[in-house]
């Protein structure tokens, strides 16, 4: 389930630095809410702003409290370990013919993309409660509150619905390369194959 931990940085949020402190992190808030008045929006394009405020709202709290961030920063930096282990060993599979490329560096690749899903689902958990910890504390004339909760739940579902796409293709196109006859046919035709399989991935993974 590949997913980009970015979504879920509060650091990006408030666009500051990941060793700033409360004084930067109260401005960076009060910027990024300054144009945010869903009130005075119209009604297509308030759900945006909502959701945006209360991202905004959850990354202040969780900056300025020493436990949450903390807590926070470790998921993040273990999702970021993860992924540059992930890229050694793809920059490493793409020195290699494709003839080349293992059965067993498939499948380190594999374990790798299995063990970043699972920090990211960390991460996403951990971002997602936060963002439901802060709606409640906000109030909107014009929306109920089940209303902002269903849409971070819809917001959430989405994300998880295209990393999850994106993570059968990876998964899927590294069992098929796996198949002794795939793995025959490749010696001799490497790059015709792999283009029928990633043909083959793209027309099962589309659901």
């Amino acid at each position: 389930m590949a997913q980009n931990s970015d979504q879920y940085n509060f650091y990006k949020v408030l666009s500051v630095q990941s060793n700033a402190q409360e004084p930067d992190i109260q401005k960076a808030y009060e910027e990024a809410t300054a144009s945010l008045r869903p009130e005075d929006m119209p009604a297509e394009e308030r759900k945006a702003a909502i959701l945006a405020l209360v991202a905004a709202d959850a990354a202040k709290l969780v900056l300025l409290d020493s436990k949450k961030r903390s807590l926070f920063d470790a998921r993040l930096n273990e999702v970021r370990k993860i992924q540059t282990e992930k890229e050694k060993i793809e920059a490493k599979r793409a020195g290699k013919l494709q003839e080349q490329q293992s059965i067993e560096e498939d499948e380190k690749l594999k374990n790798v993309s299995l063990q970043l899903d699972a920090a990211n689902a960390a991460l996403s958990d951990f971002y997602y409660d936060q963002l439901f910890a802060a709606a409640k504390t906000r109030k909107f004339e014009s929306v109920p509150p089940d209303n902002v909760m269903e849409w971070i739940s819809s917001q959430r579902a989405d994300l998880l619905r295209k990393a999850e796409q994106k993570g059968r293709r990876v998964s899927f196109r590294i069992d098929w390369r796996g198949f002794p006859a795939i793995q025959e046919m490749r010696k001799k035709r490497g790059e015709e194959i792999d283009a029928i399989v990633d043909q083959l991935v793209k027309d099962c993974c589309i659901w």
